[in-house]
């Protein structure tokens, strides 16, 4: 824990090209719409756990525009009303 609150200086520098592909991903997925931008590929080393972590976070994904797109469906109806 200490190593990680010494850290908060930042370093400009990726240690791990897996935490720069989340980077990258959750900046497109926090910046622009549903459906509206291609989602970078990862082609760095792999792992069980990297694939694991993709694969949950595309299904978080999924529920959260699920979600979003349910909302704006009731928000359109109550406008009718």
């Amino acid at each position: 824990m200490a190593a990680i609150v010494a850290n908060r200086g930042l370093s400009s520098t990726p240690t791990d090209p897996f935490l720069s592909h989340l980077v990258a991903l959750l900046s497109v997925y926090n910046e622009t719409p549903a459906g509206a931008a291609t989602l970078p590929t990862y082609h760095g080393p792999t792992s069980w756990e990297h694939e694991n972590i993709l694969r949950s976070l595309g299904s978080i994904v999924r529920r959260m525009h699920t979600a979003e797109e349910t909302l704006a469906s009731i928000k359109a109806s109550e406008d009718w009303e």
